[in-house]
């Protein structure tokens, strides 16, 4: 389910009044030396799940992507570079610096937060707001992108104030859904933020952007139909709509592709 701020503070406040309990409980023992028996039962206690306690109760979803990857990598025997993740590019970086290294990938995703559909490229190549970005990002990936059906499906939802970026989210799972030997009397919190979606017809369709570089849709797949899932999952609670469309669209391939 969606975490919610109120149950996020809520588990905090449990785990501050468990640790506050042991320790009155362990004061007690001490004011109690003859009381062996209790003492026996305090410290012949097993943790029920113990074979799963190495295991990280709040993880992001890109660390989950990069586990299904090692995965993938051995049972297919594949390597290939992951994505880069890199900071934005400041004013004052050199013009010799080799930007695409440094933050292309950042600076995609940046502009396409605050990309306004109603504008050309050409339009935006006149705006403040864009030309530091634009020296970044190849103007032919953008325009390939504003001639996609995605793009004019994005503009329309766009228009409908049915849009949305950049949108953060918390979402519990029982464990075992992501870790299959954990048990599922425990709870695994998993924070993301999803690039965009929108909602078409009742439906919400979840979309990614990736700046791979890639030579086929195979391999986006494969890298992140998993991290697709879990927006799916999110926006299915965060909204109370059906996911019908799973997207990630690639720049460097310049298409769209649809995830089952």
């Amino acid at each position: 389910e969606i975490m919610e701020l109120t149950d996020l503070v809520e588990i905090e406040m449990q785990d501050t009044l468990m640790q506050e309990a042991l320790h009155s409980h362990l004061m007690w023992l001490i004011s109690h030396p003859t009381d062996t028996e209790r003492i026996k039962q305090l410290f012949s206690y097993t943790y029920p799940f113990d074979g799963t306690a190495h295991i990280k109760m709040k993880v992001s979803v890109s660390e989950l992507k990069e586990e299904h990857m090692n995965d993938a990598v051995e049972e297919s025997e594949m390597l290939f570079a992951p994505e880069e993740i890199v900071p934005y590019v400041p004013r004052f970086i050199s013009k010799k610096e080799d930007i695409s290294a440094v933050a292309r990938g950042t600076v995609y995703h940046k502009l396409m937060e605050i990309m306004d559909y109603q504008l050309s490229v050409d339009e935006m190549l006149l705006i403040p707001e864009y030309q530091e970005l634009l020296k970044v990002v190849r103007v032919n990936d953008l325009q390939n992108f504003k001639q996609s059906r995605l793009a004019k499906r994005m503009e329309q939802a766009a228009a409908n104030k049915q849009l949305y970026r950049e949108q953060p989210f918390v979402l519990g799972l029982p464990a075992n859904t992501v870790y299959p030997e954990a048990s599922d009397q425990e709870t695994i919190l998993i924070q993301g933020i999803i690039d965009a979606y929108f909602i078409e017809q009742e439906n919400v369709i979840v979309v990614d952007y990736k700046t791979d570089r890639v030579t086929s849709e195979a391999e986006l797949i494969l890298r992140y139909q998993t991290q697709l899932d879990h927006y799916a999952t999110a926006l299915c609670q965060l909204t109370g709509l059906k996911v019908s469309e799973k997207i990630i669209y690639s720049f460097a391939l310049h298409k769209e592709i649809v995830l089952l």
